[in-house]
């Protein structure tokens, strides 16, 4: 069987999975590198950011070939979308790692995520929001079975939250009110039509990781639930923290440290948003779909 690889160029992380079927994949991996820093203030990618994210997507290339790799596809997300000169970073990734890299529009990422989470052991057979809290957007699709409904692209990412807010170490509570306004305010177009919430990405598979203070296990994190109460809890210990005491929390990607706060905030909103007590957990996501959507004869 062949071994296929997708990409996932988001503007916090690089992510990859690799496989010849997704249920056993060969390598399921995240570089966290941070390509939508300083975009907000400046419109572009700056040259640090580039640099560490096409570091960050050789090695992952390197990996994916290791494991048997042969096809592969990759897109990117909002960071790409908003930069002027994308066309700058897509040039070189594909000069250096022998990708062609798709800019895709938000509401095909919230579709793929979609995909993905539906695929999973812990999706619900119910109506659900599915929500995909990356670094520079957060996605949203309702859906039902595997009919897609209403799917919505928000300009709220944790990456961008915290380069507005999160000018202290630790926050200051000022800040911290400031974020969770602005997190709230950037959620009005989200309608409160209700459905079982379902979480996937980075940011709450985190939340998860470190509510059972372990590793990334997708095993354990497939389907979990986290409440309403454990996101404040969280959210509370994040602001106490200094960054660099975040990084050493059990069950948190030492890289995820500098963002996870401002990402809690924007799950608590949600949940606020929506007034709902909890949501459960995907450990699957774009690049999962992403897959499927190429290889796994599913289209969503």
């Amino acid at each position: 069987m062949t071994v296929r690889a997708a990409f996932d160029i988001g503007s916090n992380s690089v992510k990859v999975v690799a496989a010849e079927r997704l249920d056993a994949p060969r390598l399921d991996a995240v570089t966290v590198c941070g390509l939508g820093e300083s975009l907000p203030a400046t419109g572009r990618l700056s040259e640090p950011a580039m640099e560490r994210t096409l570091d960050a997507l050789a090695d992952l290339v390197r990996r994916a070939r290791a494991a048997g790799a042969s096809d592969f596809a990759a897109v990117g997300t909002q960071s790409l979308r908003r930069a002027s000169n994308a066309a700058e970073f897509l040039r070189r990734a594909e000069a250096r790692c022998g990708l062609a890299v798709e800019i895709i529009p938000g509401e095909e990422e919230a579709r793929l995520s979609f995909l993905a989470a539906r695929s999973g052991a812990g999706a619900p057979d119910g109506p659900c929001l599915l929500f995909d809290v990356g670094g520079g957007s957060t996605e949203f699709i309702r859906g039902e079975g595997d009919a897609l409904g209403a799917r919505l692209s928000l300009e709220l990412g944790c990456l961008h939250l915290r380069e507005a807010h999160e000018r202290s170490d630790p926050i200051r509570p000022d800040e911290l009110a400031a974020m969770q306004r602005a997190a709230a305010d950037a959620l009005a177009p989200l309608g409160r039509e209700p459905a079982t919430l379902v979480g996937i990405g980075g940011t709450v598979t985190s939340l998860g990781t470190v509510a059972l203070g372990t590793d990334w296990d997708p095993a354990r994190l497939e389907g979990m639930a986290l409440s309403r109460a454990q996101v404040e809890a969280q959210l509370e210990r994040f602001a106490s923290l200094r960054v660099e005491a975040r990084a050493a929390l059990p069950g948190l990607l030492p890289a995820r440290a500098p963002v996870i706060l401002a990402g809690a905030a924007i799950v608590l909103a949600i949940l606020r948003h929506l007034d709902a007590p909890g949501l459960r957990l995907s450990a699957r996501a774009l690049r999962h779909g992403l897959w499927l959507d190429r290889w796994g004869g599913a289209r969503g």
